[in-house]
């Protein structure tokens, strides 16, 4: 008003101080009002939300179906089924505010009052659908054969199922729809966009790490030999290979290929080593089970020879208990 430009203009009274703020004050309240470069804040963030979009456009036309044209009674307590959803175009959303540009088409199909298919059925279209359209065209086709009463259910369709439709379609309700998804939307942003910052490793530290790593394992892990009777580690290990790291599915993956190789020595043992107890008592029982045996097997008896039959030479012989066959072993 002229009163506060009178005051803006009039001299300050004496023993005032005017204050003006230091350029480097100023400097610094503007940078700190001033968001970093590159950053988005959550009230400005936009989120593509077209698949939601489509299905909330399933959502209402079914939604109709069930509670708009369910029991006409103009044509004798037949119903309309609508199916066939399909939703083409763009939609985006940030906090408090939704656009979207899209076009609906759906096939529709009169069933009688006993669930029947009456041979009516059509096509439905919507060429624009916006948030600004509280009731948008709807264009209804019908199949130009069929009985009257499937004639005078696509006529109801044209006239009257056409209104209906574009009542379940608002583009108000629709909005409304999506920006009660917001919180969620927005949170799944953020989830992506932390994968997607996720630090790669440089493939030379990488593989530089895991051979040390490999090298220090090898060199401590002593392998027991001959039932733990003698022990072998691996003596100065050397490493080979490379490894490469990349993320998939949101996580950091590393893709290897390492070998190595080393000589194995086997310290001396203090002493000599003893057979294992399972050998001795094996051996114990097999000499056990042979003499054994041999006090089972029965004595060999030579059977009786009559003097008649020997010469004087083998009745002497037979008589001192000398072999027959080899006589020279007696003396």
């Amino acid at each position: 008003t002229a009163l506060e430009q009178r005051a803006a203009l009039a001299p300050a009274p004496l023993g005032a101080a005017v204050v003006e703020p230091a350029a480097d004050d100023a400097e610094a309240s503007a940078a700190a009002s001033t968001p970093p470069a590159g950053s988005v804040e959550p009230s400005e963030r936009e989120i593509e939300c077209m698949e939601l979009l489509e299905d909330e456009v399933e959502h209402a036309l079914k939604q109709c179906t069930v509670k708009k044209l369910k029991s006409i009674s103009q044509l004798g307590g037949a119903s309309v089924w609508l199916s066939g959803f399909s939703t083409e175009g763009e939609a985006t959303l940030t906090k408090g505010r939704c656009r979207f540009r899209a076009s609906v088409t759906f096939r529709w199909e009169v069933l009688d009052a006993f669930g029947g298919f009456l041979g009516a059925a059509g096509r439905g279209e919507v060429a624009a659908l916006s948030p600004e359209d509280r009731a948008p065209e709807v264009s209804i086709r019908a199949s130009a054969s069929g009985s009257l009463p499937a004639k005078s259910a696509g006529e109801w369709m044209k006239r009257h199922g056409a209104g209906l439709i574009s009542e379940c379609l608002s583009g108000a309700q629709l909005s409304t729809a999506l920006l009660g998804s917001w919180a969620e939307l927005a949170a799944e942003a953020e989830a992506e966009e932390a994968k997607l910052a996720l630090v790669v490793p440089s493939s030379e530290a990488l593989t530089e790490w895991s051979k040390a790593w490999l090298a220090q394992k090898l060199s401590s892990c002593p392998v027991k030999l001959f039932g733990g009777s003698a022990w072998a580690t691996f003596s100065s290990p050397s490493t080979s290979g490379e490894v490469v790291a990349s993320i998939r599915a949101g996580a950091v993956v590393a893709d290897f290929r390492l070998g190595w190789r080393s000589r194995g020595r086997s310290p001396p043992p203090r002493c000599r080593p003893k057979a294992p107890s399972w050998c001795r008592s094996s051996r114990r029982s097999r000499a056990a089970r042979a003499r054994k045996h041999k006090s089972r097997q029965p004595l060999e008896r030579k059977p009786p020879v009559s003097c008649s039959q020997l010469s004087v030479r083998q009745a002497c012989l037979h008589s001192a208990g000398c072999s027959l066959s080899s006589p020279r072993s007696c003396s």
